[in-house]
């Protein structure tokens, strides 16, 4: 009879601890572990384990935890399920922030600019100061300038392969027409080739700061004139500039 009548208080300790482990294991690392626990834990009609069933129905991050868990809220009390599951909201999304992007810069349509020049290879002979006007494309600058004292005009395109960041490289071409300083009306044209470095020190202003070097080959020097500036000129020359200019438009 002793033994008899111990057997279902064991057995009662048991189940009670069985119970325990699985109220536990809601909240296990382990979705699949969380969700059997649910499970187990409705057919058991556990009331004990309610408000944590409730608990993982609104917030287990894994939706057939919710989904276990909820059924089970709905087998071991109907009304607690209506009135805290069926009409409450799903658990909030979290959503990434849009990110913030600055506005695209509008490109101007205008530059001008102006520097100082002289020829690397008679650098002690030739000192030049310029202005240009640059007509703006995408990708491509249509460049019109003039240099004194000894006056030339210059007309080429600018082409930037990188577009137009804080450091803008960019491969020059021009076709320079050197006029004298009026002991002559002779005139010499050069075709020029080479390549230069823009650099925007800050991009919501629209100064920049330049420099660019070439060879310049002069291909109908004239005879006339001798002692003008033009008559001294050498038939390959190598220009070099630096200076500063501004978006204008």
């Amino acid at each position: 009879m002793v033994l008899c009548s111990s057997f279902p208080v064991l057995r009662g300790e048991a189940l009670a601890g069985s119970k325990s482990d699985l109220i536990s294991k809601l909240y296990s690392p382990s979705w699949a572990e969380r969700r059997a626990a649910a499970q187990q834990l409705g057919g058991l009609r556990e009331r004990a384990a309610l408000r944590h069933l409730v608990v993982r129905a609104k917030a287990d991050p894994h939706p057939e935890v919710r989904a276990a868990a909820a059924q089970a809220v709905a087998l071991i009390e109907p009304r607690r399920y209506v009135s805290d599951l069926a009409t409450s909201d799903p658990p909030p999304v979290q959503r990434r922030p849009p990110e913030m992007t600055a506005p695209p810069q509008r490109s101007r349509l205008l530059a001008i600019g102006t520097g100082l020049g002289t020829n690397l290879r008679r650098a002690s002979h030739v000192l030049v100061g310029t202005v240009h006007l640059a007509l703006r494309f995408e990708h491509v600058d249509l460049q019109a300038g003039l240099s004194f004292p000894a006056l030339a005009a210059a007309l080429g395109p600018r082409w930037l392969p990188l577009g137009r960041g804080m450091l803008a490289p960019y491969v020059l071409g021009a076709m320079t027409v050197s006029f004298n300083n009026g002991r002559s009306t002779a005139a010499a044209i050069s075709l020029c080739g080479g390549l230069g470095m823009r650099i925007t020190p800050v991009r919501r202003f629209a100064g920049y700061v330049f420099a660019e070097s070439m060879i310049s080959w002069t291909f109908n020097r004239p005879n006339r004139g001798e002692g003008t500036e033009i008559s001294q000129m050498s038939k390959i020359a190598i220009p070099f500039l630096v200076g500063v200019g501004i978006e204008v438009l």
